[in-house]
């Protein structure tokens, strides 16, 4: 494994240590402790990552929650068995009714296809991602991915061709091929990529078009045949200074 590839492995980490027994996890942190560099790095993605860990701790659940649970369970009694109740069966079914309302007004609308996609790259690069196919140059990620049938280019947008690769694999949205390419530069960099005539209303700009998302700075473009979507933790004047 090199630095390149443990940064890769490293940048969905978590700070509780969760992920420590995983042997890609243990291999990045034992390049760890031999390299300065990656290091110090690594030290600041944990601040990062920290920050972020504190502010979800900050959420405080219902008052109450803990005791309505523990109530419900004590329903139960020996005769004769609660699900054969009728009163019961009319609660069960009023649950399931009312969680499925829950569920629909919590659900999340997007405006476009466009809107949906950018949501779930945003979500997927937060996580832990794993490619099915490693790389450092662009092209050969590229000729991969068109062995697959995925959507493939070398030619990206500005800079960002000349980065370093990490890896490449492809996803489904909605039935839909996504290509998923990695570079490497002072962050990692997510670029997600559809053809156009699978994606509504996606923005129709000769500039990219930037957003702010999940501590994430998001960037979409396009070519003749293709949507693209980066996702990078990177702030977005270093990513503007790529494109």
């Amino acid at each position: 494994m090199d630095k390149k590839e443990a940064q890769f492995i490293l940048s969905a980490y978590r700070p509780n240590a969760r992920d420590a027994g995983d042997s890609q996890i243990e291999a990045a942190l034992a390049l760890v402790d031999r390299d300065p560099e990656l290091k110090t790095w690594f030290g600041r993605e944990l601040r990062q990552d920290q920050v972020i860990a504190d502010k979800l701790r900050q959420i405080q659940p219902p008052a109450g929650l803990r005791e309505q649970i523990l109530a419900g369970m004590n329903l139960v009694d020996s005769s004769p068995p609660w699900w054969r109740r009728p009163p019961m069966l009319a609660i069960a079914a009023s649950i399931i009714v009312v969680f499925g309302l829950f569920l629909s007004w919590n659900r999340p609308t997007y405006d476009s296809d466009f809107a949906e996609l950018r949501a779930n790259a945003v979500s997927y690069a937060a996580g832990f991602i794993s490619l099915d196919f490693f790389a450092e140059h662009v092209s050969e990620l590229s000729a991969w991915l068109t062995e697959q049938e995925a959507p493939a280019t070398e030619d990206l947008a500005g800079r960002l061709a000349s980065l370093s690769g990490i890896g490449c694999r492809t996803l489904s949205w909605g039935g839909k091929t996504v290509s998923l390419i990695c570079l490497k530069g002072e962050s990692t960099f997510h670029i997600f990529m559809i053809d156009r005539e699978d994606v509504d209303d996606f923005p129709v700009s000769a500039e990219p078009q930037f957003w702010q998302m999940k501590s994430r700075t998001v960037a979409a473009w396009q070519d003749d045949e293709r949507v693209f979507l980066l996702v990078t933790k990177a702030p977005p004047d270093a990513v503007r200074m790529l494109l």
